[in-house]
């Protein structure tokens, strides 16, 4: 092993490999135990290579066969972080479930095997990889980050048939069962799944989405994106996205949007409708099946800057709406979705986890289990770094790196909060600390926990016993 080696797993790298994959049963002791030090290894610096986190050969053999070992496996990899997630769960009143799918592009890869299509039909053969279909779990009142709830892995073995018919696209399996099958999962998982309310974006407007969900006595936001027809006082037709607008503003108010995907943070000026609604099963089921009682708030931003794509979402939800507060708790549950963006940026590029040569998607999937978890903590940590907390989490960081952070600046001594802290290894990632520049990002984060990191293996090298006598 390599000295490096002896210190790689400081005191919260090692709480927190044993606490989310301290119950791994990869069938052997042994396999465990490389698993487990492989997630300490590529923890301490997630954007290393394999060999250059495991620092040496003999280490880094180590790795590729565990990856390549057939008894290990994405599920059972990530099956104890699952486990772990339940279980805070069920310490919470209520639950945000937040589901989205990502595409891993790994087309600049086209030797890797078990790999299929991503994008679409009119590019067709163009780009290859996966698709990986998560839920999150969050606590709606901090907005903490417990965990991974399910994760899917979709391989599209072709583009579904532009002539396909009806009768023959409800015949086979279909793609949006990731949604039905993510709810399933997360109900089965928790003690009492009448907590989770879920939060999906416009892909999850499924109407058999909201029927698995009634089953489950479970609640749901869930972005609308078809303008279904409903049950009507008259005869006459009626479809939500019409019914909504000829209601009247019944609140005003600011929306921050974060930056991420291409657009600049920004505050809106939304204006909001309300109103309940039964909804008609859809046509291409011939309208088999009972109505869905669902309400709808609709937020559209009435005069958006000339340079911006201007918000208007249809959200529907089985929470109630009888006052103002309620109708922005559904936003405030809508709007804590973008998480789960920010937590696919960490598995994309703060663990460069599509630049990873493996030979076959199997090996990649394990290692998705290991980055996706590893993603999961960067998130937790940063919510440490922007929350004023008084005190620091006993596990966060080791005594030697608390006196080195002392060292770098001795005013963390008469106002050592978490943030503070925080904001000092950040500033060894490269944040500037500048009034204007607000919190730190989870790679300026990330980069200064590794710094700090390197710091202590070279203090405790030159202060402690010297290996050659």
């Amino acid at each position: 092993m390599s000295i490096a080696g002896n210190f790689l797993a400081s005191s919260e790298i090692q709480n927190f490999v044993e606490e989310e994959f301290g119950q791994v049963d990869l069938g052997d002791v042994r396999r465990n135990r490389r698993l487990q030090k492989v997630v300490a290894q590529l923890s301490a610096d997630p954007c290393r290579s394999i060999p250059l986190a495991c620092s040496s050969w003999s280490e880094t053999k180590g790795a590729y066969r565990l990856f390549a070992n057939e008894k290990v496996t994405h599920k059972n990899v990530l099956q104890p972080h699952l486990e772990s997630t339940a279980r805070k769960i069920d310490q919470e009143q209520k639950c945000l479930v937040i589901s989205d799918t990502t595409f891993i592009n790994l087309t600049h890869h086209p030797a890797t095997k078990g790999i299929g299509n991503i994008g679409s039909r009119k590019w067709p053969n163009q780009l290859r990889g996966t698709l990986v279909h998560s839920t999150l779990a969050v606590n709606p009142n901090d907005g903490q980050l417990l965990g991974i709830l399910d994760q899917q892995i979709l391989i599209r073995s072709d583009y579904q048939n532009p002539e396909e018919t009806i009768a023959q696209r409800r015949g086979r399996k279909r793609e949006s069962e990731k949604w039905i099958n993510s709810v399933k999962a997360s109900c089965a998982s928790v003690s009492n799944p009448n907590n989770l309310i879920f939060v999906f974006d416009r892909e999850g407007d499924v109407f058999e989405v909201f029927e698995e969900l009634k089953t489950h006595s479970a609640s749901y936001v869930i972005r609308g994106n078809y303008d279904r027809r409903v049950l009507s006082s008259n005869d006459k037709r009626a479809y939500l996205f019409t019914e909504i607008k000829k209601k009247p503003i019944g609140l005003n108010h600011e929306v921050a949007i974060p930056a991420g995907g291409g657009r600049r943070a920004r505050t809106a000026q939304v204006s909001l409708r309300w109103c309940d609604f039964e909804v008609l099963p859809p046509k291409a089921r011939d309208r088999k099946g009972s109505p869905q009682k669902l309400n709808l708030v609709w937020i559209v931003e009435d005069n958006p800057p000339p340079d911006v794509n201007p918000i208007e979402w249809y959200l529907l939800t089985n929470l109630e709406i009888q006052n103002e507060s309620s109708v922005l708790k559904v936003l405030e549950y809508y709007c804590a979705r973008w998480q789960i963006e920010e937590w696919h940026k960490g598995i994309k590029t703060g663990c460069l986890f599509e630049s990873r040569q493996l030979e076959t998607w199997n090996r990649m999937a394990v290692l998705l289990a290991i980055f996706s978890v590893i993603a999961w903590r960067l998130l937790a940590m940063r919510a440490v770094a922007r929350s004023p907390m008084t005190r620091l989490p006993d596990d966060l960081l080791s005594e030697t790196q608390i006196q080195l952070l002392h060292h770098l600046e001795p005013a963390l001594l008469d106002c050592g909060n978490a943030r503070s802290y925080l904001r000092t290894i950040a500033k060894l990632g490269g944040f500037l600390a500048r009034n204007r520049d607000g919190d730190p990002g989870w790679i300026t984060l990330w980069r200064g926990f590794a710094r700090l990191r390197d710091l202590e293996i070279g203090f405790q090298l030159a202060n402690g016993p010297s290996r050659y006598g």
